[in-house]
């Protein structure tokens, strides 16, 4: 098979920094390319991840707005978060739509599954879609002591808005609508 001859070999790895919240792998690697050999390549592994893109009956999009401090700036994202050890995707995003939103979900499926940095991270993410929504009685959004989110409801519309003119910097949001809009409206980004 052609693609093959593309996969680098791995001569030797270590942890660089291993915590519970970060963990960068550090390898010494053999390109195919003319056997160029690389001493330092670093990987950070994030695992799995998902988000979920809540819309209810009035075309409204639930996105929490938080601090991220690796960026120095407040972000509009969908709400989300990792897989924990033993946990199915979709379980995530139930739990973490109950956690951040305050809801459940009667309709939840999965939009998208891609690498949001596959240069530098090794790292899968998981986009769902939720519909018919409900409060969750025993929830109040942004529960986690970590966290300090806002929770906005904003119409697709005013969201589409906020992406063209350069509000919305966090691709998981233009990921997520992108998949929505190509599967599940009359608006075809791509066929």
């Amino acid at each position: 098979m052609e693609d093959k001859k593309l996969f680098w070999e791995t001569l030797e790895k270590e942890y660089a920094l291993n915590t519970k919240w970060l963990k960068v792998r550090k390898e010494k690697v053999k390109l195919p390319t003319k056997g160029i050999i690389l001493d330092n390549f670093y990987t950070v592994e994030g695992g799995e991840i998902v988000a979920i893109l809540a819309i209810d009956k009035n075309d409204n999009i639930f996105l929490v707005r938080q601090y991220r401090h690796a960026v120095k700036d407040i972000t509009l994202d969908l709400p989300g978060g990792s897989v924990e050890q033993g946990e199915q995707p979709i379980d995530t995003a139930k739990r973490e739509l109950a956690e951040e939103t305050g809801m459940l979900a009667n309709s939840i499926e999965k939009l998208i599954t891609y690498y949001p940095d596959s240069g530098r991270t090794a790292c899968t993410k998981h986009i769902y879609l939720a519909k018919k929504l409900k409060k969750d009685p025993d929830k109040f959004y942004s529960q986690d002591k970590s966290e300090n989110v806002i929770l906005s409801r904003i119409p697709l519309q005013e969201v589409l808005k906020k992406m063209k003119n350069g509000e919305v910097k966090e691709a998981t949001l233009f990921v997520g609508i992108a998949a929505y809009l190509n599967n599940h409206t009359d608006y075809k980004l791509y066929k």
